[in-house]
């Protein structure tokens, strides 16, 4: 079974680390990162985070809500999964759903919403994160692309970039493509369960990536990487020597925030959406 089916059905609501009297929600949100300096609440700051609490907030007082990924400044999001605590007898998950959309649509949307299941935490029960990076590779850049994809004015050999992914893929220390967390020694392991270039459009480049957890700038370490290796500056050899030396000495700058976006987070069978339709196009 693949670990996005949703498996069986939510039980009964009792998450990790809940009170009594209370209940958890889960939604699954979308975003705009331009203007926001990142996910987490900063005082002063406009967050993702700091939106979504003072929104959920105005229907039943404090809310501190979790993430399955916090996202920098910049980054996008069209499936993050958040989850937050509410007294027992509140409001029900659509009126949630409706508040979030009422007051912060369209930079910030609540796609779904339900009653999580027993242990859930929008984090720690995640088993994979997906991640989609976009590139325009063109001579002149796209001013309706600006936001969504990192404008490269050169050539890129996607062959290339294409054998250096497969330096990178599986389980292991990927200390050489992150920043190090402030105290921590030792390798940083993850296992990328796959990393796929796509022609998408004239000169439109999208990197998908999917791993049980991301580091912090993982994924555009990894995309500033392969572009030195698309403009022929490195060969998938140099890749992989970096990828072993465990150091980011040396290695290419982060490709920028705004071509990157979380587009999935699975949670097998504790999915909290579970039998919950994606909203629905208004066509036909």
């Amino acid at each position: 079974m693949s670990l996005f089916d949703p498996g069986e059905p939510p039980g009964q609501v009792r998450g990790e680390g809940l009170a009594a009297g209370f209940v958890r929600i889960a939604l699954e949100i979308a975003y705009d990162g331009k203007g926001l300096s990142g996910f987490a609440a900063q005082p002063g700051r406009r967050t993702v985070a700091g939106l979504l609490e003072a929104a959920l907030g105005k229907l039943v007082g404090e809310v501190k809500v979790s993430c399955a990924g916090r996202t920098d400044a910049g980054v996008h999001a069209s499936a993050q999964v958040v989850h937050f605590d509410t007294p027992e007898g509140g409001p029900s998950p659509t009126e949630f759903l409706r508040a979030v959309n009422r007051q912060l649509a369209p930079k910030i949307v609540a796609k779904r919403a339900a009653l999580a299941p027993v242990g859930f935490h929008a984090r720690h029960s995640a088993v994979l994160r997906r991640y989609r990076y976009g590139i325009l590779a063109c001579e002149v850049a796209d001013p309706m692309a600006a936001n969504q994809r990192w404008f490269v004015p050169h050539h890129l050999d996607l062959a290339a970039m294409r054998t250096a992914t497969y330096a990178i893929l599986g389980e292991r220390d990927f200390t050489a493509f992150c920043r190090r967390p402030p105290g921590h020694e030792g390798p940083i392991m993850r296992r990328l369960h796959y990393a796929r270039w796509s022609v998408v459009g004239a000169g439109l480049v999208d990197f998908e990536l999917e791993a049980n957890a991301f580091c912090h700038q993982m994924v555009r370490a990894l995309v500033g990487t392969m572009v030195e290796v698309g403009r022929g500056r490195m060969d998938a050899a140099a890749v992989g020597r970096l990828a072993r030396s465990g150091s980011r000495q040396g290695a290419p700058t982060l490709a920028p925030a705004h071509g990157l976006c979380l587009v999935g987070v699975g949670y097998g069978t504790a999915d909290p959406f579970a039998g919950i339709d994606a909203p629905r196009a208004l066509l036909g």
